[in-house]
């Protein structure tokens, strides 16, 4: 800004809460699959913005001579921007785009050492860009708030994911099985679908997945056809926040799914494993989870943050961005929050705590298991248990 002589305007009436129509993720046909393809839109939200040229800095408020995109938000509301010069945001993502391509460039010859920093260096590139929309439906800066960006950005994204769905429901002899903003899923090539679009903006092909597991909406699990690797989208496996010994189910249990085992062996493991954790048959670094504490928190009831406040009660100041391990235990009270039954693990022992592992399963185990339970065609078979239940007779729980 300072370069080309430019100085946004401050909004005066920051809008803490706005509501605008966002990305579209339709309604998945959830099931197991065989070979199916996944069309990626590369970098889809930093492409609209340039190629549209939404920006602070040549939004055009009023009637002009200017050339200019029109975007229809709604029927009776919309937005313009001049065609040039090209925005600063623009600009800006112009730039990260170009770079981050020449990285990856050197990236697919280096080898070694060289090939690993490369690979690293691209991602934060890649971050940088996608994160630039963000900017423009914040809440905390009155400089960079910027909702008519926000609204035409996330408008022309649907209308391409619409546009790119139809042509391959009517081209192609396929189903399309779930789409994102910036993903559809088929069984063809992109390039004919890419055709169709602004030449910046390409649907890439990602991969073909021999087994697709699609279980709800931005939750999958596919195994790459050719290389035997599974791919974690949304799932247990793929978070930071689950425990070890469910991350190990959830992966086994997807994994016998997915090589056809027969469903009686299915549902003994998972009667097996729920057995393990509430006869206290795993081990405590097993069931340890962490998290990250964030900056802002809506409620003083969030779990984590009465969990680091009950720290600063044993001299442990937690602070931005540090990671926090705990365990459930059984409390004397019945304590309504969840903070109250986090503890840091190398206290149980010393204390004489016990490891509350029906909490677990009711609240960590349940809901993901039983999604995909459901899709086997068994209802809240976890969700519904207990120490009388009928998966498993009544024991003593013990640490």
């Amino acid at each position: 800004c300072y370069d080309k002589g430019v100085v946004f305007d401050r909004t005066d009436s920051l809008l803490e809460e706005f509501e605008y129509e966002g990305a579209i993720v339709s309604n998945p046909t959830s099931g197991l699959y065989k070979w199916c393809s996944l069309l990626d839109f590369s970098s889809l939200y930093p492409f609209v913005i340039i190629n549209h040229n939404i920006c602070y800095s040549i939004f055009i408020k009023r009637n002009s001579n200017q050339s200019y995109f029109i975007v229809q938000v709604f029927d009776k509301k919309s937005y313009m921007f001049a065609k040039e010069p090209l925005g600063l945001v623009p600009s800006l993502l112009r730039t990260l785009i170009l770079k981050r391509k020449e990285v990856k460039i050197q990236s697919s010859t280096a080898i070694g050492i060289e090939k690993v920093v490369l690979e690293r260096r691209q991602l934060p590139l890649k971050i940088l860009a996608n994160s630039v929309y963000g900017s423009y439906g914040t809440h905390n800066s009155s400089y960079l708030q910027f909702i008519e960006g926000t609204e035409s950005t996330t408008t022309i994204g649907r209308s391409m994911l619409m546009y790119a769905s139809s042509i391959i429901s009517s081209r192609y002899l396929v189903q399309l099985v779930y789409g994102d903003t910036d993903s559809s899923l088929a069984v063809r090539i992109s390039n004919e679908v890419s055709k169709e679009f602004l030449a910046l903006v390409k649907l890439e092909f990602e991969a073909v997945f021999e087994i697709f597991f699609l279980i709800i909406k931005k939750r999958y699990i596919g195994l790459i056809a050719g290389e035997r690797k599974m791919v974690y989208k949304g799932v247990v496996v793929s978070r930071r926040d689950s425990c070890i010994f469910f991350k190990h189910m959830y992966s086994s249990l997807v994994e016998m799914i997915m090589n056809s085992l027969p469903y009686e062996h299915i549902m003994e493991f998972v009667r097996a494993e729920l057995l393990s954790i509430v006869r206290g048959h795993i081990l405590l670094e097993s069931l340890v989870i962490t998290k990250t504490l964030g900056k802002e928190y809506f409620s003083a009831s969030i779990p984590l943050l009465v969990y680091s406040n009950r720290l600063k009660d044993l001299g442990i100041e937690a602070r931005l961005g540090d990671k926090l391990d705990f365990v459930f235990v059984k409390t004397k009270q019945e304590f309504k929050l969840q903070g109250y039954k986090m503890c840091l693990p190398h206290l149980v022992m010393p204390h004489n705590l016990e490891i509350d592992y029906l909490y677990y399963i009711k609240t960590h185990i349940s809901n993901p298991i039983d999604q995909i339970l459901q899709l086997l065609g068994q209802k809240s078979l976890v969700a519904t248990c207990d120490k009388t239940s009928n998966i498993f007779p009544t024991c003593k729980i013990h640490v």
